[in-house]
């Protein structure tokens, strides 16, 4: 769903990550408003038997429609976020396709921690914090993953990524996430086998997969 829609939670909420005083930015705006199309598209054209879900945007504060702010971590944006992952979860799947939710990492350490200290010193590492924003939202992804049959299970990384809750920059030789959030080329291409074999203890092959497109 993030390839689908870089940038955009999975359930439908307007964010409000704006800076410099600003409460939204210009993609904000543009994943409310396209979102539910794009999701079309993603049933429609392609078809899919299998598609995963990840985004640590559905952590951000939201704006609802009467103009509230939703600050995240509180109840309400428990809720809301809830509801819409529902909305989306059901406009995803109506057509048949199921869906793994791949578990939301907590930030790491972004490349600009090598300007004030290298690799090697062990000083680019992020230690976990059990009460970060990406608890409640891995939470949701359970209880999806327990409450509705079209949801299969999730995936974390979190014990890879992380090895004794401290999330490195560099692990095993390799930059993990460039910028704390998403992974580099190099760590995405390491993981796939590990995510096929995740899947697999899911019941799910990806070679049988049966091929839906046009």
């Amino acid at each position: 769903v993030q390839a689908a829609v870089g940038g955009c939670p999975i359930g439908r909420r307007l964010l409000a990550t704006g800076a410099d005083g600003e409460l939204h930015k210009p993609s904000n705006f543009m994943c409310f408003e396209e979102t539910p199309g794009i999701y079309d598209r993603v049933v429609q054209e392609f078809e899919a038997d299998l598609i995963l879900a990840t985004s640590w945007n559905e952590t951000n504060q939201h704006v609802t429609e009467d103009g509230d702010l939703i600050e995240r971590g509180t109840a309400q944006h428990i809720e809301q976020t809830r509801a819409e992952l529902e909305n989306s979860l059901d406009l995803l799947t109506n057509d048949g396709a199921e869906l793994v939710f791949i578990e939301v990492l907590p930030r790491g350490p972004s490349l600009d921690c090598l300007e004030t200290s290298p690799a090697d010193a062990g000083n680019c590492v992020r230690v976990v914090d059990d009460s970060g924003p990406e608890v409640p939202i891995n939470e949701l992804f359970g209880e999806f993953a327990r409450g509705r049959a079209d949801v299969l299970g999730t995936v974390s990384f979190l014990d890879r990524l992380c090895p004794g809750s401290a999330c490195p920059l560099v692990l095993d030789g390799m930059v993990v996430r460039y910028d704390g959030t998403h992974f580099t080329g190099t760590q995405s291409r390491a993981l796939a086998p590990e995510l096929d074999a995740a899947l697999l203890e899911l019941g799910v092959e990806l070679a049988d997969l049966e091929d839906r497109g046009p």
